[in-house]
Formats: C-alpha cells, structure tokens, sequence
C-alpha cells in the first residue's frame, strides 16, 4: 500500500507575518502564533516576551528548560554555535532542523557579548559560553576556544543526564528525526557516541547520549586540552579527538558499522566507542570536497536514508554548496533588524515567493524510526551505500537473509 504523502505545513506563512506587522500585539493575544513560527521565530517581534526561554541565558537554566525527549531519552538536546557574522547560514539550519527534521529541542551557545544579543534579538533560545570557556577571551583565536566548547558543553549536558547532538550551523537538514536516528545508531552498534566521519571524524555533527561511556569519553575529550590547548600547541576540538584518541593511553576506540562496533565491544566492554557514519556525499562520491567543488554537482537525493543533512566542507563557501543542492530555504534581501550589536538579517522563506521549493523533501514518502533504523546499524555487511542503488541494496538484503 503506498503511503499518503504528508502536505508541507502552511507555517509561519506570509499571511501571519503580514499580521504582525500590522499589529505587533498580536502575539500576546494570540499564542499560537509563537507556534506558528517556530522554524523562524526570527520573523517574530525582537526579544519576543512571549518566548519562554527569551531572556535564560545561563547554559544549565536554559538546558533545563529546552531539553525534551528523543532518541529512547526523557532529555536530549541539538546544541549549535551562533555567531553573528553567520547569522543567516545558522537560520537555514535552524530552519530546516524544526520544519523538515522535527527538532524543537534545541539551543545555541554564543562566546562574545555582541554575538548573545544578536542571538536574542533573532528570538533564539541562547545559552552564554564565555563563563565556559577554557580560556580568557583574548588568549587566542577567538573561534577556536569557542569550538572547543563543543566537548566542554557536551560533558556539562551529559552529566545531567541530558542526551546531546552538537551541529554547526553550515548544516541543512532532511526528513528524518535526526537526534533520535543518532542516538539509536550510537545504542544500536554498541557505541557510546556517533560522529561524522572525515579521516577520521567531522566534528561539526556528532551525539553522545548521557551513559558512564558516553561521560567517560566527553570527559577524556575536555581532557586533551592539556595537551592541545595551551601556549605552545593550539590544536582545534577535531584535532584532539582525531589524534588522542589512543584506547591504549585510556581513551576511546573507534568503529564505523554496528558489526565492528560489535567485534570492538567484545574485545573490551569497558572503553568508550566513538561509531562514525558516512558523510552526505557518500553514496554519491566518497571525496568529500568534491561535490562542494562541482559547478555542476550532481543533485543528492533527499529521500534516501544515507542523506539525513547536507554539510558541505572543504569550502568556505557554504551557502553556494547547499543552494546548488536545493537546500538553502531562506530568500534573498533578508530584511535588516537594527538591534544594539549591529545589523542583522532577519530572513523569510523562499517558499513565500516560491511555494514549491520545499516539495523536494516533503514529496518524500513518511518513513517511521523503525523503517529508518536498519538502513543504518542493520545488515551492516550488505548495506551498500552507492548512488542511487540503497533501496535496492536493502531489499536484496532483506531478501538475502534466512527467514525464521
């Protein structure tokens, strides 16, 4: 029987929008109207009072209070960095997080005070890393201390027992519950957490739920500042994991298919096992720069399991990478908002003027979790991630194995 395809939400809608703009009072009489905008809450008055969470600016407070359930978890959390200089790259993210993939538990950390009130004047939920930082403001490059805050909050989420994925925000997300399709890879293949894989890890997508391994492996990462955060050796966060990660010196193991996370555990039950997970581009070209290079890429098919996001790297250009794969949801001439840290684009959805730009992800077929998850920790051995050949890799998988 096929199933019926899912009509792409009305919401937030030019028609509400104009609303407001006639009577910015309304979303005090009208609280759906929060709802309505919750994929671009940027659209909604500045430092909306409504909100919240406006205001909660402390990482624990804030955690608390944004935190829901996903992945098998009473509390989990997608936690990204904003930084005002990429205020729009981070609103195609947030975008796409909350209408395609469904997320609503979500924050931002910010590392500069000009950066917190940027981010609050756009309505997001924003926590305020400078008090985590591991070093002074000043004592080195700015966006590398304020990268390493990706294990340091990790590590501070995970001992409240709050499940986490950490994204940066040159990510657009597809139709998949991606916190949860994270967490249950990690549980799945007997790891302790799940990264992107980039020789060997990205570390611009990765969660780790809230188990003893989990903490015990966000702790070792915090940990190798020691040796690569201090005045003679300034490594990134990717670097740290990439190269301390020796399980012999204590620290964690590495897999890449629920088989060998599998084969790993059973050599040592103890250590924390990070899974790794193929890139976007995987089952269209393994080089991961190449289709961010392409002129001409070829265009990635958002309904296949093995794309849940869009991530374009090796490239500073980011915006042209995802518009040339049709996945930059925002219109051009993002309207000004003049606030106390400068001026700030505030974008609409293209859809407004293009009402069919977002049927490519939605034309989708709904699949549940349960379909979702064998394409990922089941038939490790056969899954072939190839172009335009997993659901037929899948099915011969299927078919392959001894019925009971």
């Amino acid at each position: 029987m096929v199933q019926s395809v899912q009509p792409i939400p009305a919401e937030p809608s030019q028609a509400s929008y104009q609303r407001l703009q006639e009577n910015l009072g309304l979303v005090s009489t009208e609280p759906e109207l929060l709802e309505a905008f919750a994929a671009a809450p940027w659209l909604l008055p500045p430092n909306c009072s409504g909100l919240p969470y406006i205001g909660v600016h402390n990482f624990d407070a804030l955690l608390e209070l944004r935190a829901g359930p996903a992945g098998g978890y009473d509390k989990a959390i997608a936690i990204l960095p904003f930084s005002a200089n990429a205020a729009e790259q981070a609103q195609n993210a947030i975008y796409t997080l909350v209408k395609f993939a469904g997320v609503r538990n979500y924050m931002m950390w910010t590392w500069t005070p000009e950066d917190l009130a940027a981010c609050d004047a756009l309505n997001l939920p924003c926590a305020d890393g400078m008090p985590h930082l591991l070093h002074p403001p000043g004592w080195g490059d700015t966006i590398l201390l304020a990268m390493w805050l990706k294990p340091v909050l990790t590590l501070r989420a995970v001992k409240r027992g709050v499940a986490v994925m950490i994204s940066d925000t040159d990510v657009a997300y597809t139709r998949k519950p991606i916190i949860d399709v994270l967490l249950r890879m990690a549980n799945g293949s007997h790891a302790d957490a799940a990264f992107q894989g980039e020789r060997p890890v990205n570390t611009g997508l990765f969660a780790v739920p809230p188990t003893p391994r989990g903490e015990a492996f966000a702790q070792f990462w915090v940990n190798t500042k020691d040796r690569r955060l201090n005045e003679t050796v300034r490594s990134t966060d990717q670097v740290a994991i990439s190269f301390d990660g020796d399980a012999g010196l204590g620290g964690f193991g590495w897999c890449d298919s629920a088989n060998s996370c599998y084969n790993e555990r059973k050599k040592n039950s103890s250590i924390p096992l990070i899974r790794t997970f193929p890139s976007w581009n995987a089952a269209y070209d393994y080089d991961n720069c190449r289709l961010g290079f392409d002129e001409s890429p070829m265009i990635v098919d958002v309904c296949s399991p093995t794309v849940m996001f869009i991530h374009p790297i090796c490239t500073k250009t980011k915006k042209l990478v995802l518009s040339r794969q049709r996945m930059w949801f925002l219109d051009e001439g993002c309207v000004p908002a003049n606030i106390t840290a400068g001026t700030l684009a505030r974008c609409k959805p293209l859809q407004w003027r293009q009402p069919h730009v977002e049927a490519r992800v939605y034309d989708c077929a709904p699949r549940t979790l349960e379909q979702l998850m064998p394409s990922y920790v089941g038939l490790p051995e056969l899954v072939q991630y190839r172009a335009g050949n997993l659901t037929v890799a899948l099915a011969e998988a299927a078919a392959a194995k001894p019925q009971r």
